[in-house]
Formats: C-alpha cells, structure tokens, sequence
C-alpha cells in the first residue's frame, strides 16, 4: 500500500500493476488523459485499465528501475461519473533496492556457476565474476578472501561499468593444493543492494615448470 501523503512509500517492487481506488465512480474518458506515472518528471509508458467503475489501474510496460522515485499524478481534469471534480494530488513511492548476484563464473574457460570443487585450476587462478548489477568495487576487494597454506594477495580488474572482474593472485598458487575462495556478505552493490555470500573449492593443477636444470 502507498502512503497518500507525507514521505514516499519505500521498498515497493518494480514489476507489480498500481490500483488507485476512489471513492466514487470516475469517468474514465478524463482519466486517461488525468493518471499518469512519471519518473524525474518524465513521463513512464503505461497503459490505464479499470477493472471496476471505481478504480484506476496502471500497467507498466515494462519493470520500473530499481531504488528509484515515481510520481503517481492525479490531474484536475479527472472527473467523477456524475461530474464530481477532484483536487489534484501527487503520490510518490521508491522502488526496492534489487539483489546483487553472481551471474557467471569462470576460472580460465571453465564455467565453474553451478560446480563446488574446481580442479586443474591455474597457479594466478585466473578468475571471472560477472554481476546482476553493478558492484561496489572496493566492498568486493574487502570481502574476497583466498585461502590455503600460505596467504596470497589478490588483484582485482573491473570491466563492464563494474559488473565484471577479473581476479588472479599476485603470486604463483602452489601446485597440488586446496584452496577456499570466499566472498563474504559485506560485499555490496554500487547502490547498496545486499549479497548473500558465495565460496568454492579450488584445487590446483601441477606445475610443469622444472624446478632444476635440465640434465642433456
């Protein structure tokens, strides 16, 4: 339910229909033309059914943009089914902040989504996450957490309005190891939008390099 008056109603979904009940029968002819939805005085594209004599549904066409303020506005020039007049009235509300989620993952070329345990996984670890939103960049390098026998720094590279990021250790994995990578919930989206958490399993492959001089 949106509040009617003082301070705009929060958290409202963004792919919901809005119902404006009045407290008569209106005519619909003027209300077509009296309710409309706009965002930064901007005019939203909706259609305007009435599902009984009195009230006004707005069908959005497509999901409203998340975290973001609309105006529902009732016009001077909607008239009641007998000819009542109606004061013109401004109802805000602000859509819900969305989820940021984990939407591919890959280390090297192997999508690792939906995979717990990654084998054969490379000594700079060579990872890609790509988001459902845009990330708060410094939140992520502040809750990513890689760890093993040793502690190995990461390096994060970001692409993609910050919705992809590329992630390698700053120094060679040891080979044949067991890894945890973890992403903790304080990572963040750039609005603030919450993150559940996410880990994975890596084991890494053997290093084929030789480590003493090779004997002819």
């Amino acid at each position: 339910e949106i509040n009617l008056t003082g301070a705009p109603t929060r958290d409202l979904p963004v792919d919901r229909s809005i119902s404006i009940v009045f407290s008569a029968a209106v005519n619909e002819a003027t209300a077509i033309h009296a309710i409309t939805l706009t965002k930064d005085g901007q005019h939203t594209d909706a259609e305007l059914r009435f599902p009984t004599d009195d009230t006004a549904v707005i069908y959005p066409a497509t999901a409203l943009e998340r975290n973001t303020m609309y105006t529902i506005s009732v016009s001077g020039a909607l008239k009641g089914a007998k000819g009542e007049s109606l004061a013109p009235v401004d109802i805000t509300f602000i859509t819900a902040l969305g989820t940021l989620e984990i939407t591919s993952a890959k280390v090297g070329e192997t999508n690792i989504t939906s995979l717990n345990d990654i084998q054969d996984v490379a000594l700079d670890m060579g990872m890609t996450l790509e988001f459902s939103v845009p990330a708060n960049t410094h939140s992520l390098e502040q809750s990513t957490e890689l760890n093993g026998q040793d502690f190995n720094a990461l390096t994060f590279s970001w692409s993609n309005g910050d919705r992809t990021v590329y992630i390698t250790s700053t120094n060679p994995l040891r080979h044949l190891s067991r890894y945890q990578f973890k992403v903790t919930q304080a990572f963040k989206g750039s609005q603030g939008e919450p993150f559940d958490g996410w880990s994975k399993t890596l084991y890494t492959k053997v290093d084929r390099n030789p480590k003493f001089p090779l004997v002819s």
